[in-house]
């Protein structure tokens, strides 16, 4: 019984430890999303990058042309109500 409940924790500790919150990892996994088309993802990715680290001119950088092809898809039908 004891050993059950500790897998939990242990388990739980291997994963925070796997997977750090780090800047590069977003910014690696937004420039994935973005090849795929997914800009939605990859503004998040580029997002928390920026969060986590401020100072990333890469990250800046890939915000900026994810912002900007989020921008030329839209159409002048799109903006007319």
């Amino acid at each position: 019984m004891k050993f059950n409940m500790l897998v939990p924790i242990v388990l739980g500790t291997v994963v925070a430890i796997a997977a750090p919150q780090e800047p590069v990892s977003h910014y690696k996994r937004g420039r994935a999303l973005r090849e795929k088309g997914d800009s939605d993802g990859a503004l998040a990715e580029f997002r928390q990058a920026l969060r986590l680290d401020p100072s990333s001119a890469d990250a800046h950088c890939e915000l900026g042309f994810v912002l900007y092809d989020k921008s030329r898809s839209v159409t002048d039908e799109d903006c007319s109500a």
